[in-house]
């Protein structure tokens, strides 16, 4: 129960008399029920109102002391102030809530589309390497038997003079009877041997020898020897392989090569080489074909013939 008390005067009330002076004092009090002190609560606008016994000697100033009669205790009704702009703050915060979920999602968005965007690049920046990669195969790569092309082989025997050490040679290679092949069963068949002819060099090489074409039914190998008993054996390999037939399809085609051989000197280029070499090419197969001869850029050598 809630009980208060205040004296009461005569002060201007006429009906009143001086001898009647005397102090009377005002009682009153009600029930305050826990419904009654929250409606109190909201028409303060407090964030908590309630009742708690206090040292009445040390009480704060700002709370409400209830004293008691009969006892040194007493009753203080605290109070809980909101903090300024905090009616605001309440007010805002949906909208508040609102705009950070909003950007929230935004940036979700943006990091999917970056992500994304990153994968794209990735994925295009590897084809345009792979396009690159194909686009130089192509340019320096016979698209038939995927050897190095003249491109290729002009670059490579250009380093290869420039850097020799006097263990180099060249191998002017050209195919016999293929241009029957191609004239009697067609440019199919005639692709084929030049396609097994390039799988066969391949397998007869050493590692360190180049070997192209560069074209038609020539092919060129650089080698790195100059010493004329193994490019004898080597050419002699050659000679046997191609010799052996070729079967395609229900037909088998028998072709053969001459070879002409020259040993780099002091003061090549490639022209040079390659100009010694054809000529010794020539007179291998004017001395009857399947057989190799090397340049006489020095003294002579006798043809030899592979049985």
């Amino acid at each position: 129960m809630f009980v208060a008390a205040a004296a009461i005067s005569p002060g201007g009330d006429e009906t009143v008399k001086p001898d009647d002076l005397t102090t009377s004092v005002l009682v009153f009090g009600d029930w305050l029920s826990p419904g009654e002190l929250e409606e109190m609560r909201l028409q303060l606008g407090l964030e908590r109102l309630r009742f708690k016994v206090v040292d009445p000697a040390a009480r704060p100033s700002h709370d409400i002391v209830l004293a008691s009669a009969t006892s040194d205790r007493a009753v203080a009704m605290i109070a809980d102030y909101p903090e300024p702009g905090t009616a605001m703050l309440w007010s805002l915060l949906p909208w508040v809530l609102g705009l950070v979920v909003a950007v929230g999602g935004f940036v979700i968005v943006l990091a999917h589309q970056g992500m994304r965007s990153a994968r794209e690049g990735k994925d295009l920046a590897q084809a345009l390497r792979a396009a690159k990669r194909h686009a130089e195969h192509q340019a320096f790569h016979d698209m038939l038997t995927s050897l190095p092309n003249r491109a290729s082989f002009q670059n490579a025997i250009w380093r290869a003079i420039g850097s020799n050490t006097g263990d180099l040679a060249l191998l002017y290679l050209d195919l016999d009877h293929f241009k029957a092949v191609n004239d009697r069963f067609g440019h199919a068949a005639g692709d084929h041997v030049l396609r097994e002819v390039a799988r066969r060099l391949m397998q007869a090489l050493p590692a360190g020898d180049l070997c192209a074409r560069i074209g038609g039914d020539e092919f060129v190998i650089l080698a790195a020897s100059s010493n004329r008993y193994e490019l004898g054996l080597r050419a002699r390999r050659i000679i046997r392989s191609l010799s052996e037939p070729i079967p395609h399809g229900d037909e088998v085609f028998r072709v053969g090569v001459t070879i002409g051989v020259a040993l780099a000197i002091d003061g090549d280029d490639p022209e040079t080489l390659m100009k010694s070499a054809d000529v010794a090419l020539y007179q291998a197969k004017e001395a009857g074909r399947g057989r190799f001869r090397f340049a006489e850029r020095a003294p002579a050598v006798l043809d030899s013939v592979v049985a």
